[in-house]
């Protein structure tokens, strides 16, 4: 009997230890789990994985029906601009979604903001595909660790500063911590302020 108690509190103590140990991400803390358990997760995961890719297809082949219809409309037509601009959404989309899913796997911190600085530098292909190397180059604090409170505290005080013409000019800590609705409202702002960092 002794045994069986000495086996269940090593357990106990095995469980203790791995919960106190922090981990880099999700992917870091599953590879250090039994087998049982990654199998677990994958089956879980695997009908979102499913659906998502269906998704995914459907709007690739919604797209590519919208472009065969801006075809077949008359030139010129609004009928051809208007089908042409919802292919064109949906493109947009489906690689925001693309940027969105590879961007975090690449250790993108806030990825509105690079999505946009992404976009602005012409760093996604067409295809969808990101040059993060060259991004992690011209933008290395959209890959930084978190801050701490008091330096976010010391830059929320610093959300500008006066150029030469003694107008306002966006840095780029006030950009990261904008909404999506304050970038689209200072969009012009915020092109500038990333036009003048690269």
């Amino acid at each position: 009997m002794p045994e069986t108690e000495n086996t269940n509190s090593d357990t106990s103590q095995d469980t203790s230890k791995e919960t106190s140990e922090t981990f880099a991400d999700f992917e870091a803390y599953l590879a250090k789990q039994a087998e049982p358990v990654k199998k677990l997760y994958e089956t879980h995961t695997q009908g979102l994985k499913s659906a998502l890719e269906t998704e995914r297809t459907s709007r690739k082949e919604a797209e590519r029906q919208l472009r065969e219809l801006a075809k077949k409309a008359e030139s010129g037509s609004e009928a051809q601009k208007q089908l042409t601009e919802m292919a064109e959404r949906m493109a947009t989309t489906e690689r925001m979604n693309q940027f969105y899913a590879t961007a975090h796997a690449a250790g993108v911190k806030n990825l509105r903001l690079a999505y946009l600085a992404a976009s602005e530098a012409k760093l996604i292909s067409e295809q969808g595909e990101v040059d993060f190397a060259k991004m992690k180059e011209s933008y290395p604090e959209l890959f930084a660790a978190a801050q701490s409170g008091q330096q976010a505290q010391s830059q929320e005080t610093q959300t500008s500063t006066a150029n030469a013409g003694g107008t306002q000019r966006l840095t780029r800590e006030a950009i990261e911590k904008m909404t999506p609705d304050e970038i689209n409202r200072n969009w012009e702002a915020v092109s500038a302020a990333l036009a003048e960092q690269t």
